[in-house]
């Protein structure tokens, strides 16, 4: 059972960045949009539940700690 994902729903990540649940859900609209965005993960759909897994949100903490947030994604795609 180690090999097992881990999942995580739009709580989850939102206390990982110490952020609102409305400010994930906002991010994830905006990235579908191709508007500017930091939280560059795709969730994943589990019915009708989305969810992301710890590992990717992970790397996303770990890239923002390092100060490399300056690289909003979405302008001019």
């Amino acid at each position: 059972m180690n090999n097992l994902r881990t999942y995580m729903n739009d709580r989850d990540v939102a206390a990982v960045f110490a952020m609102s649940t409305p400010w994930v859900r906002g991010q994830r609209h905006k990235r579908v949009h191709g508007l500017p965005h930091i939280l560059d993960i795709d969730a994943i759909h589990i019915g009708s539940s989305r969810r992301y897994l710890r590992s990717e949100v992970a790397k996303v903490a770990d890239r923002l700690a390092n100060g490399q947030h300056a690289a909003v994604h979405g302008a001019g795609k």
